[in-house]
């Protein structure tokens, strides 16, 4: 990073497409070695590469180009969640800076499961309806629901024996201090 003055200053990035953004079009191709390949012949503001695996998301999604009036930010995030407040002034195509993991990450538009897609071969992406929509990706898999279920019950067990354990040595030292003043 550059200095001024002796201080570190930032530096804008002019390539960034931020947090989220609508493409124009999407490019299926067969696949991932076809999807890495089309990222070089693509302007990726405005195309969407994706395997063609990933078609059946898209069905009956009309690709057109965005409309500039419409608009999406991430509103919150967290490590396990990620919320955006869309105004979609029609059907569009997000895509997302976040890396396409599908395993555990719950996926809602407006409250609604949906099921999201990979593009340009690492990031998730969702044709969002025309209107004002809360996107939703929440990082909530079984795996986690069960372990902590499981750690609750090994809580609740542990802590019952405790309290067994110092109710029995309460009891006991009672019972040898009664028969200390016998």
């Amino acid at each position: 990073m550059p200095a001024q003055d002796g201080a570190t200053i930032p530096v804008m990035n002019p390539h960034t497409m931020g947090n989220a953004w609508f493409v124009d079009d999407v490019r299926f191709v067969d696949s991932a070695d076809e999807e890495i390949a089309a990222l070089k012949a693509v302007d990726l503001r405005k195309v969407a590469v994706a395997d063609r695996k990933f078609e059946p998301v898209l069905a009956g999604f009309q690709p057109a180009p965005a409309d500039t009036a419409s608009t999406i930010r991430l509103s919150e995030y967290d490590s396990d969640y990620l919320i955006y407040a869309v105004d979609a002034k029609k059907e569009e195509l997000a895509v997302f800076s976040e890396v396409y993991y599908p395993r555990g990450w719950q996926v809602t538009i407006d409250g609604e499961a949906v099921e999201m897609l990979r593009v340009n071969y690492t990031l998730r992406a969702l044709p969002v309806p025309a209107g004002k929509h809360t996107i939703e990706f929440r990082f909530d898999p079984q795996s986690i629901r069960v372990t902590d279920t499981i750690a609750f019950a090994a809580l609740i067990i542990m802590l019952l024996t405790a309290a067994y354990l110092i109710f029995r040595s309460v009891k006991q030292k009672r019972k040898q201090t009664k028969q200390i003043n016998s």
